[in-house]
């Protein structure tokens, strides 16, 4: 399968499964950062369809249009019909909003990671020593008081949010990428899927962190451990 060939079955269906897909996918760096960034729009999308219609539209609507009360199969199929309409406005709606304002911090989370893969291929040459990372985390206003496990990559990033640092560490099927974001915070634990990667956005004392490692991977290991390794004083 040639690029042509990947990026329109890609549009026609992000989730198919097919041997070849997948295997291109893995192979082609340019292709594959398309390909998570469409996993990650259809995270979006999950999610919007995921939302419930607005508290008391039902009676709103019936109050607004008094002759249509009476009961039987056809107010019900009215009824049911504004509903799923007002919620598809709401969804479209709430799409509009995201394309204005941005990436969410998922997709950024991903777009970084696709940026980046060159880190998480091949056999690590070097481990990253403790010295080198408490210096990091304090050029950032951090300080880091325990073990990370082995640390294949460290070093400053940049999202959208302000500077942060980029930590690959080696997990149990395969490299983990830990991005550490002082500047973002979040209100609570946020999942992440894109294809072939699975992870967590969860809040710190300062900002957030962001956990993604192979399908599999026990990230949620991981992220305690940094949770309570990683100090800011910001």
């Amino acid at each position: 399968m040639n690029c042509l060939q990947f990026r329109r079955k890609l549009l026609e269906d992000p989730t198919r499964q097919e041997d070849d897909f997948l295997t291109h996918a893995g192979q082609c760096a340019g292709c594959r950062a398309e390909y998570l960034r469409c996993q990650a729009f259809e995270q979006e999308l999950l999610a919007a369809l995921q939302v419930p219609p607005p508290a008391g539209l039902r009676e709103e609507i019936i109050h607004q249009h008094p002759g249509r009360a009476a009961t039987g199969t056809k107010h019900r199929r009215w009824l049911l019909t504004g509903l799923a309409a007002s919620l598809l406005l709401g969804i479209g709606i709430g799409m509009r909003l995201t394309v204005f304002a941005g990436p969410s911090l998922q997709q950024e989370v991903i777009g970084h990671i696709a940026h980046e893969m060159p880190l998480l291929e091949g056999p690590a040459d070097h481990w990253v020593d403790n010295d080198r990372l408490r210096r990091l985390f304090t050029g950032l206003g951090g300080e880091l008081d325990g073990e990370l496990g082995r640390v294949r990559h460290a070093g400053r990033c940049h999202m959208d949010g302000g500077d942060g640092l980029h930590l690959v560490v080696q997990g149990e099927r395969g490299p983990v990428t830990l991005l550490l974001m002082p500047a973002q915070p979040v209100d609570g634990v946020l999942p992440l899927q894109a294809g072939e990667f699975q992870g967590v956005i969860m809040p710190l004392d300062h900002g957030s962190m962001a956990v993604v490692g192979n399908n599999g991977e026990p990230v949620m290991h991981l992220a305690e451990r940094v949770r309570k390794s990683v100090h800011w004083h910001l």
